[in-house]
Protein backbone atom coordinates (compact mmCIF):
# COMPACT_ATOMS: atom_id res chain seq x y z
CA UNK A 1 0.00 0.00 0.00
CA UNK A 2 1.36 3.41 -0.93
CA UNK A 3 2.13 6.11 1.74
CA UNK A 4 1.83 9.41 0.90
CA UNK A 5 5.00 11.55 1.48
CA UNK A 6 5.03 13.91 4.11
CA UNK A 7 5.62 16.90 1.85
CA UNK A 8 2.67 15.37 -0.62
CA UNK A 9 0.64 15.57 2.04
CA UNK A 10 1.30 19.15 3.58
CA UNK A 11 0.70 20.77 0.22
CA UNK A 12 -2.54 18.46 -0.56
CA UNK A 13 -3.81 19.95 2.94
CA UNK A 14 -2.58 23.80 2.11
CA UNK A 15 -4.44 23.00 -1.31
CA UNK A 16 -7.34 22.34 0.36
CA UNK A 17 -7.30 25.32 2.77
CA UNK A 18 -6.17 28.10 -0.20
CA UNK A 19 -9.80 26.35 -2.09
CA UNK A 20 -11.55 26.85 1.19
CA UNK A 21 -10.82 30.23 1.40
CA UNK A 22 -11.10 31.34 -1.88
CA UNK A 23 -14.58 30.03 -1.96
CA UNK A 24 -15.43 31.34 1.46
CA UNK A 25 -14.48 35.15 -0.60
CA UNK A 26 -16.14 34.38 -3.16
CA UNK A 27 -19.36 33.83 -1.02
CA UNK A 28 -18.73 36.94 0.81
CA UNK A 29 -18.37 39.38 -2.48
CA UNK A 30 -21.90 37.57 -3.71
CA UNK A 31 -23.81 38.33 -0.67
CA UNK A 32 -22.93 41.31 1.05
CA UNK A 33 -24.44 42.90 4.62
CA UNK A 34 -26.73 45.18 2.92
CA UNK A 35 -25.91 48.83 3.43
CA UNK A 36 -28.17 52.20 2.74
CA UNK A 37 -26.28 55.58 2.35
CA UNK A 38 -28.61 58.82 2.66
CA UNK A 39 -27.90 62.00 0.47
CA UNK A 40 -29.17 65.17 1.63
CA UNK A 41 -30.22 67.88 -1.10
CA UNK A 42 -30.69 71.67 -0.27
CA UNK A 43 -34.06 72.58 -0.77
CA UNK A 44 -35.66 72.64 -4.19
CA UNK A 45 -32.71 71.24 -5.96
CA UNK A 46 -31.15 67.59 -7.39
CA UNK A 47 -27.50 68.83 -7.20
CA UNK A 48 -24.71 67.00 -5.36
CA UNK A 49 -22.34 68.97 -3.09
CA UNK A 50 -19.56 68.32 -1.34
CA UNK A 51 -20.75 66.34 1.84
CA UNK A 52 -23.24 64.35 -0.53
CA UNK A 53 -20.44 63.45 -3.49
CA UNK A 54 -18.57 62.28 -0.44
CA UNK A 55 -21.54 59.33 0.64
CA UNK A 56 -21.86 58.97 -3.10
CA UNK A 57 -17.96 58.10 -3.34
CA UNK A 58 -18.13 55.86 0.07
CA UNK A 59 -21.26 53.79 -1.93
CA UNK A 60 -19.62 53.52 -4.97
CA UNK A 61 -16.36 51.75 -2.76
CA UNK A 62 -18.67 49.79 -1.05
CA UNK A 63 -20.33 48.44 -4.19
CA UNK A 64 -17.05 47.46 -5.46
CA UNK A 65 -16.09 45.26 -3.12
CA UNK A 66 -19.30 43.25 -3.70
CA UNK A 67 -19.60 43.63 -7.79
CA UNK A 68 -22.68 41.22 -7.76
CA UNK A 69 -24.56 43.03 -4.97
CA UNK A 70 -27.70 45.13 -6.31
CA UNK A 71 -27.72 48.94 -5.79
CA UNK A 72 -31.18 50.45 -5.46
CA UNK A 73 -31.83 54.32 -5.63
CA UNK A 74 -34.50 56.59 -4.22
CA UNK A 75 -35.10 60.26 -4.39
CA UNK A 76 -37.49 62.19 -2.25
CA UNK A 77 -39.90 64.66 -2.97
CA UNK A 78 -41.08 67.53 -0.43
CA UNK A 79 -45.40 67.77 -0.96
CA UNK A 80 -44.82 71.41 -0.02
CA UNK A 81 -43.55 71.89 -3.54
CA UNK A 82 -47.24 70.43 -5.06
CA UNK A 83 -47.80 66.46 -5.93
CA UNK A 84 -46.46 66.70 -9.64
CA UNK A 85 -43.17 68.94 -8.66
CA UNK A 86 -42.51 67.05 -5.47
CA UNK A 87 -41.96 63.73 -7.67
CA UNK A 88 -39.84 65.20 -10.41
CA UNK A 89 -37.83 66.62 -8.01
CA UNK A 90 -37.36 62.92 -6.44
CA UNK A 91 -37.04 61.60 -9.60
CA UNK A 92 -34.37 63.74 -10.59
CA UNK A 93 -32.36 63.23 -7.37
CA UNK A 94 -32.22 59.99 -7.72
CA UNK A 95 -30.84 60.02 -11.35
CA UNK A 96 -28.48 62.49 -9.92
CA UNK A 97 -27.25 60.08 -7.66
CA UNK A 98 -27.56 57.20 -10.05
CA UNK A 99 -25.05 59.35 -12.11
CA UNK A 100 -23.19 60.15 -9.72
CA UNK A 101 -22.22 56.20 -8.73
CA UNK A 102 -21.71 55.17 -12.37
CA UNK A 103 -18.71 58.45 -12.49
CA UNK A 104 -17.50 56.80 -9.62
CA UNK A 105 -16.91 53.69 -11.51
CA UNK A 106 -19.89 51.76 -10.65
CA UNK A 107 -21.69 49.63 -13.82
CA UNK A 108 -24.75 51.47 -13.91
CA UNK A 109 -26.73 48.16 -14.94
CA UNK A 110 -26.41 47.09 -11.86
CA UNK A 111 -28.24 50.10 -10.59
CA UNK A 112 -32.07 50.83 -10.42
CA UNK A 113 -33.97 53.44 -9.87
CA UNK A 114 -37.00 52.75 -7.46
CA UNK A 115 -40.28 55.24 -7.73
CA UNK A 116 -39.99 58.39 -6.20
CA UNK A 117 -41.25 58.60 -2.61
CA UNK A 118 -43.25 61.96 -1.54
CA UNK A 119 -42.56 62.16 1.86
CA UNK A 120 -45.74 62.81 3.57
CA UNK A 121 -45.08 62.72 7.32
CA UNK A 122 -42.18 63.55 8.46
CA UNK A 123 -40.84 65.08 11.01
CA UNK A 124 -38.33 66.45 9.48
CA UNK A 125 -37.85 68.73 6.03
CA UNK A 126 -34.99 66.99 5.39
CA UNK A 127 -35.97 63.37 5.09
CA UNK A 128 -38.40 64.89 2.02
CA UNK A 129 -34.88 65.75 0.24
CA UNK A 130 -32.96 63.31 0.51
CA UNK A 131 -31.70 60.34 -1.74
CA UNK A 132 -31.23 56.75 -0.76
CA UNK A 133 -28.52 54.34 -1.79
CA UNK A 134 -28.82 50.94 -1.03
CA UNK A 135 -26.62 47.90 -1.81
CA UNK A 136 -27.21 44.99 -1.48
CA UNK A 137 -30.88 43.55 -1.07
CA UNK A 138 -32.45 44.89 2.14
CA UNK A 139 -34.19 42.20 4.08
Amino acid sequence: MPRLRPLGYAVSVLLLALTGCYWTDLTSKQMPASKAYFVFFAPGSASLDQPARTVVADAAAYAKVYPLAPITVTGHGDPSAGPQEAEEMAHRRAQALAKALAADGVDPRRITLSPPIITTDITSSQAARRGDIIVGNMP
